[in-house]
C-alpha cells in the first residue's frame, strides 16, 4: 500500500457535514416518511462528536437508499469552495466472513490475480474503514455498512474500536505501517439491519435505531408513478395488494419490486401473463396471496394499462 503523509490528517477540512433536513431530502428525490427527520436530525447534528445511525426494517423498505440520498443531500447542500470538496459516499455489505483486512487494509484480489505486483505492498489497498478515516479530513464522507447485523461479533468489536477515535494502521509487510485517526466528527455511519442477530449492547448504546417503515401510500405511490409512468389505476390497488402482504409479516414487496411488476405489466399480452408476473415478483410465499386474489388483481392491472393488441 502507498504511504500518505501523515501531517495531511491535521489540516482540517473545509467541508464539513451540513445540517440536512426533509426538505433536502425530499429536493434529491427521497421520498420521507414520518420518523425520518429524527434520524436527520440525529445523523447531521453539528454539536455531536459521532454520529452513527442504524437502520432497521424489512429488506426492500429503503434503508441503502436513504444512506445514498443523504450523500446526495450533502453534495447539494454545499456552497463556495465546500461544493468542490463534495461528500465521500463509502459502502461496504458486510458478511459473516467479513475480516480485518477488508476493514483495514482488503488484499487487491485483481493484482494478486494476474500477478502484477511490483512490490508487496501492492497486494494491498485500503479497507473501508482506512477510506473513511482518510477522506474525513477533506470532506463529509457517509459510511454505509450494509447488513451489520450478518458480520461476526468479532467484527463488531473492531468497529467499535474505531469508532473512538477512527484509529486504523495499513498492513504495511515491513512492519512499520501509517497510523492514522479520522475526523469522526465529518463522518456519518449509517448501519442497516435485517435482524439476522442481535447487535451487541456495546453497539446499541452508540447509535440512534430507527426502524423504517414502509413508506405511507401517497409517497409510494408518487414515487412508483416517477418510476414507471403508471396510471394510478393500476399503481393504487397494487399498492393496496403489497399493504396486504406486509401484514402478513411473511414477505416484504418492495418498491422496486413493484416497480419492475408495473413495467412488465403494461406490456403484457393478457390477465394470464400478469398472474404470472404477480407470482414471480410480488408474492415470495405461497401464503402471501391466494389464486383468486391473484385473478383479481391481474385484471385490474390490464384493464388499468387499456387493451393490448392480439
Amino acid at each position: 500500500m502507498a504511504s500518505i503523509d501523515i501531517n495531511s490528517q491535521y489540516a482540517k477540512a473545509a467541508a464539513r457535514v451540513p445540517v440536512i433536513t426533509e426538505h433536502d431530502m425530499n429536493a434529491v428525490g427521497y421520498y420521507t416518511r414520518p420518523g425520518d427527520a429524527a434520524w436527520l436530525l440525529h445523523a447531521t447534528n453539528p454539536a455531536l462528536q459521532r454520529r452513527v445511525v442504524c437502520f432497521t426494517g424489512s429488506p426492500g423498505v429503503g434503508k441503502s437508499d436513504g444512506a445514498k440520498k443523504l450523500s446526495n443531500a450533502i453534495v447539494a447542500k454545499q456552497t463556495g469552495p465546500d461544493k468542490q470538496a463534495g461528500c465521500a459516499y463509502l459502502e461496504l455489505n458486510v458478511h459473516s466472513w467479513t475480516s480485518n483486512d477488508e476493514l483495514f487494509a482488503a488484499p487487491h484480489i485483481g493484482r494478486i490475480t494476474v500477478g502484477n505486483l511490483k512490490d508487496p505492498k501492492d497486494a494491498y489497498r485500503p479497507g473501508i474503514l482506512w477510506q473513511a478515516s482518510l477522506q474525513s479530513w477533506y470532506r463529509p464522507v457517509v459510511l454505509l455498512l450494509g447488513e451489520f447485523d450478518k458480520c461476526q461479533a468479532r467484527t463488531e468489536y473492531l468497529f467499535l474500536s474505531w469508532l473512538q477515535d477512527g484509529r486504523v494502521q495499513d498492513s504495511d509487510p515491513d512492519g512499520d505501517g501509517n497510523v492514522l485517526y479520522g475526523d469522526m466528527s465529518n463522518i456519518v455511519v449509517i448501519l442497516t439491519s435485517n435482524g439476522t442477530r442481535e447487535l451487541h449492547e456495546a453497539t446499541l448504546r452508540r447509535v440512534m435505531r430507527y426502524h423504517m417503515n414502509a413508506l405511507p401510500k401517497d409517497s409510494e405511490s408518487r414515487l412508483l408513478r416517477q418510476l414507471t409512468g403508471a396510471p394510478v389505476g393500476a399503481i393504487s390497488p397494487l399498492i393496496d395488494a403489497a399493504t396486504m402482504i406486509r401484514k402478513k409479516m411473511q414477505s416484504f414487496p418492495s418498491a422496486q419490486e413493484m416497480a419492475e411488476l408495473l413495467k412488465s405489466a403494461a406490456i403484457a399480452p393478457d390477465e394470464f401473463t400478469i398472474g404470472y408476473l404477480i407470482k414471480g415478483l410480488l408474492c415470495k410465499t405461497p401464503d402471501d396471496m391466494n389464486s383468486q386474489e391473484i385473478v383479481d388483481l391481474s385484471k385490474i392491472l390490464f384493464d388499468a394499462f387499456g387493451v393490448k393488441g392480439a
